[in-house]
């Protein structure tokens, strides 16, 4: 915009250029009011120009939705009654019983098992194996009943070598001797053992024999060959000292059980007596002995 200055009775003001403004002036006007008059002009002119205001479009608002009418009101569920609980009284726990023990017997020995030896020379012969079970030492007495295949008993014999006593968890031999040409074929072995305590089947008494020395070589026929020394243990002399012993294979089948003595039977106390066996079967590789003696009186 351009300017340009008015002389309005002596006093200058600034108009602005646009159209050309035209002042009147009354005659009649006095001092005072062109005075006034003037200096609302001026105030006029001077005034800044507004800037006009951008408008703004307002958006247009969605209707209000109206929530359809309901036509029917469900009635609100019904609460079942509570059922308060009932004060019930803890079940009283029965008292906690140990398993009962069987207790074991003193004197138990028990056959493990057996094997049929075939007949030689008119003889056959039933092998064994018995282990005391009890709780005590045990001397022990093995009798066989032979069963053939109906059941039906056709021989009885009793043992003829077995360990004097054995000790709880010790194992014992023993050996039944029939005669093969009037015995009736069996196809089974029934078993009867007697067991007493130390003084039953044995006379050992306070005989305490033990193994002093022993040695094991294969003879020049194949067959393995046992000596070696007994000795008195114990406080008082023994006779009838006597050696059980059993022969086993590689595998641990076992193929033979006899019995000797010392040379001399009897021993005093601290003294020694040897002893030799052999066995007459190249396939034992391996043996095992039992003790026995009675108490000297």
């Amino acid at each position: 915009m351009r300017y340009r200055w008015v002389a309005v009775f002596g006093v200058a003001a600034l108009v602005g250029c646009g159209a050309p403004a035209t002042t009147n002036v009354a005659p009649t006007q006095t001092r005072a009011a062109e005075l006034a008059q003037n200096a609302a002009i001026v105030a006029t002119a001077n005034a800044p120009t507004a800037t006009p205001r951008a408008t703004t479009t307002p958006s247009p608002v969605p209707p209000t939705a109206v929530p359809p009418t309901m036509t029917a009101t469900a009635p609100a569920p019904t609460m079942p009654p509570m059922k308060l609980p009932t004060a019930t009284t803890a079940p009283t726990k029965a008292p906690t019983v140990p398993p009962t023990t069987a207790p074991v017997a003193q004197y138990k020995i028990d056959v493990l098992g057996y094997e049929l030896v075939a007949p030689s020379y008119g003889y056959g012969r039933v092998l064994g194996m018995v282990q005391n079970t009890g709780s005590k030492p045990a001397s022990y007495r093995v009798s066989a009943a032979l069963i053939d295949a109906t059941g039906k008993t056709v021989g009885a014999h009793e043992a003829a070598t077995q360990a004097g006593i054995i000790a709880p968890g010790e194992q014992g031999p023993f050996e039944i001797i029939y005669n093969s040409t009037d015995t009736p074929a069996f196809t089974g072995v029934k078993f009867t053992v007697q067991v007493s305590g130390t003084t039953g089947f044995s006379l050992r008494g306070n005989a305490k024999p033990a193994i002093g020395e022993q040695n094991a070589a294969v003879a020049k026929d194949g067959n393995l060959r046992v000596a070696g020394q007994v000795q008195n243990a114990g406080a008082v002399g023994m006779d009838l000292t006597q050696i059980i012993y059993a022969g086993f294979s590689a595998t641990g089948k076992l193929m033979a059980v006899g019995s000797t003595f010392t040379r001399p039977t009897a021993i005093a106390v601290g003294g020694t007596a040897p002893f030799e066996f052999a066995f007459n079967d190249p396939r034992i590789v391996d043996y095992a002995i039992w003790l026995d003696a009675w108490e000297s009186k």
